[in-house]
């Protein structure tokens, strides 16, 4: 069994300070596990934006196995199908420094894995689960690809990241910055995920790209 947690953050200048910030930090980084039923592979996206006072939404997706994984079609907690939103099986990118020798080692790293949700793929094979990441382009030092960790049954990882973003990923442009965090749980189980997976245990591995933002 595969259990990826993905929870992001959205906020503007407004929410940096005063209460919009306490509200902002309130948002937890981990969240109980739905019940995945039958299924192989569960993906729970979890999104919280300032544009909703940050109040969190949960979108979930399940699949027999990883290369099953059909990512135009997702659910809602009681509401069946709904569209995915953006096409999370475009290729792995490179930040906004192009392609440089720190990524084309990634190159390597990322071949033949399988997208889940956005910024995280995955590779199974004789019982190991290989995880990568492509942080969106930020203005941060942790963008481009990268292998975060390698889990073997029974183990958990952690990933958090974030960053500030333009339109283009240019300077330029920083009438109109607004900033992300991501925290990227991944589980890979032998039996069926408890509700209190990620607030109960901690992870074997924790990667922490979190960096001061101004």
């Amino acid at each position: 069994m595969i259990v990826v947690q993905r929870a992001v953050t959205h906020w503007t200048k407004q929410s940096r300070g005063g209460d919009e910030a306490a509200r902002r930090n309130a948002v937890p980084e981990v969240f109980p596990v739905p019940a995945p039923g039958p299924a192989g592979v569960l993906v729970h996206e979890v999104d919280a934006h300032e544009r909703d006072g940050f109040t969190v939404s949960h979108t979930i997706r399940t699949l027999d196995r990883l290369a099953d994984l059909d990512t135009s079609r997702a659910e809602k907690p009681g509401e069946g199908p709904v569209d995915s939103g953006p096409d999370i099986s475009e290729e792995l990118h490179w930040g906004v420094a192009g392609v440089t020798g720190r990524t084309r080692e990634a190159i390597a790293v990322c071949d033949a894995v399988t997208p889940v949700t956005r910024g995280v793929f995955l590779t199974e094979a004789e019982e190991r689960l290989r995880v990568v990441v492509s942080p969106p382009a930020a203005r941060s030092p942790a963008y481009g690809p990268r292998q975060l960790f390698t889990l073997e049954p029974g183990q958990l990882g952690r990933w958090r990241f974030n960053g500030r973003f333009t339109p283009s990923g240019c300077s330029c442009h920083s009438h109109q910055w607004w900033y992300e965090k991501w925290v990227v749980n991944v589980a890979y189980l032998s039996g069926t995920p408890a509700p209190n997976l990620f607030t109960r245990r901690e992870p074997t591995y924790a990667v922490d790209n979190l960096v001061r933002l101004f």
